[in-house]
């Protein structure tokens, strides 16, 4: 290992690990894991591997400059996520988190290895008891009654103000570490799909058009078994959630009156900097941004929520999470805590269920596709003055992404519009006169066939 000393005594069945810092302290996070390996009474090959997994994984936070080190939470998540995917790399692919991995001499994994790398980092990230110690010392600090969400560059600052020791700074950083991925990401971390990371083209040729399309947006939502799941995929399709951001609503964030749902944004990316001022007191310090919600799409959104509060919904002390499990079996569970693979199923017996056919080159749609679908709809179809489509800065500010390129994926240009921009181009290099006449004609043609396939599946009000 580059950045800890690792200790290993046999003791009994059990080879216990500890790990030492460049300072020669213990890391108090890792042995409170490796307890509660020991105390869950794992087979003792499984402790061996989930530490191992572990002490590799903090190995590579700690070379990136983000365990115990002061770092934005952006910086953070991502390099939690990359880390998965750096660790199946080929041998041709290169970012910065891959050569992070390859200067550490780890191996590369194969997607079996990767599935039990996740499965323990996973454990290591949801031990709740770091998360409920960050919280209580932040709020004895500052006299609060509940802690504030810091980033681990702002706990950073106050630590050091505090006048606190480097070994006491240290120790609570790496707890804050383990505290902004468990409020960020509760499910923890997938292994990625296939192997290794694609290049930008292999993945553009694979993707395709993944968007919903627009006349099954309704019929999806007819079709779902709950009023949970018909609430949820209205506010993704509706407002351009992602899943996580939708499964992990809080009541606080949902307005029923002004019917305006809020979204928690950490980085700004949805300029939660912009908040307006009514709405700051109800937050507390935390950022959030609002969404734009599609009219057709808020009025299904809050009569579902309705319904699913009249019919689903189990009250609990504190009742924070806005979605629950709604089986027998879940006993009111946040919904972000079930498992994507009965979330999926559920989406795609609803699609068969409305009889919503297959992407070209897929199986079937997947939740996603509903974001995919408010990326293309705002694009292309929503009113604005003057026309139609808002621009793709304007977009990539109501999804919430910091990249141009990535809103891009999800904001394609309706094929329509832009095959009728080429035949435009085409005929001014081939030095003709646009017929102006048969132009219009070309357009109006394939709008009246999108509008008798709208119509014929009877999507009602959207793009009106």
């Amino acid at each position: 290992m580059k950045n800890f000393e690792r200790l290993v005594n046999k003791n009994g069945k059990y080879h216990h690990h500890r790990l030492i810092d460049d300072d020669g302290h213990f890391v108090e996070v890792f042995d409170t894991y490796f307890e509660s390996l020991i105390n869950a009474r794992l087979a003792a090959a499984t402790v061996k591997r989930y530490s191992e997994a572990v002490t590799q994984f903090l190995d590579y936070l700690f070379e990136a400059g983000v365990f115990g080190q002061p770092c934005s939470r952006s910086e953070l998540l991502k390099a939690v996520d990359r880390y998965l995917p750096a660790r199946m790399a080929g041998p041709t692919s290169a970012n910065d988190h891959i050569k992070i991995v390859r200067s550490l001499g780890l191996k590369r994994l194969d997607s079996s290895s990767a599935s039990s790398a996740a499965a323990a980092i996973n454990r290591f990230l949801k031990l709740s008891d770091y998360r409920a110690d960050l919280e209580e010392q932040i709020a004895e600090w500052h006299g609060e009654t509940h802690a504030v969400t810091l980033s681990p560059k702002d706990l950073f600052q106050r630590l050091t103000e505090a006048k606190r020791s480097h070994s006491e700074v240290r120790k609570i950083m790496q707890k804050s570490m383990i505290a902004n991925v468990i409020r960020a990401k509760p499910q923890g971390i997938e292994k990625p799909r296939g192997q290794g990371i694609k290049s930008p083209q292999t993945r553009a040729q694979e993707d395709g058009y993944k968007d919903l399309p627009a006349e099954w947006v309704h019929p999806l939502l007819d079709a779902a078994t709950s009023y949970r799941d018909r609430a949820v995929w209205a506010i993704m399709a509706g407002a351009g959630l992602r899943h996580s951001e939708a499964a992990q609503l809080t009541w606080d964030a949902i307005d029923p009156e002004t019917q305006q749902v809020f979204v928690f944004d950490p980085d700004s990316d949805r300029y939660a900097d912009q908040l307006p001022e009514e709405y700051r007191p109800r937050f507390k310090g935390r950022k959030y941004s609002e969404t734009y919600i599609l009219p057709q799409l808020r009025e299904v959104f809050f009569e579902a929520l309705a319904d699913y509060v009249r019919y689903e919904h189990r009250p609990k002390d504190p009742d924070h999470m806005v979605f629950q499990d709604i089986t027998r079996e879940g006993n009111g569970r946040p919904y972000s805590e079930v498992s994507d693979k009965s979330k999926w199923a559920a989406f795609r017996r609803a699609c068969k269920k409305a009889g919503i056919p297959a992407p070209p080159g897929k199986e079937h749609h997947t939740p996603h596709s509903l974001r995919h679908f408010y990326g293309v709809f705002m694009l292309n179809y929503v009113p604005t003055e003057g026309g139609h489509g808002l621009t793709l800065t304007e977009v990539q500010r109501l999804m919430g992404h910091r990249d141009r390129a990535t809103t891009a994926n999800y904001a394609r240009e309706d094929p329509i519009i832009l095959e009728t921009k080429l035949l435009l181009i085409d005929q001014i290099a081939m030095g003709q006169q646009p017929n102006e006449r048969e132009l219009k004609a070309w357009v109006a043609q394939r709008h009246q066939d999108i509008a008798r396939r709208l119509l014929n599946s009877d999507l009602k009000g959207i793009g009106n």
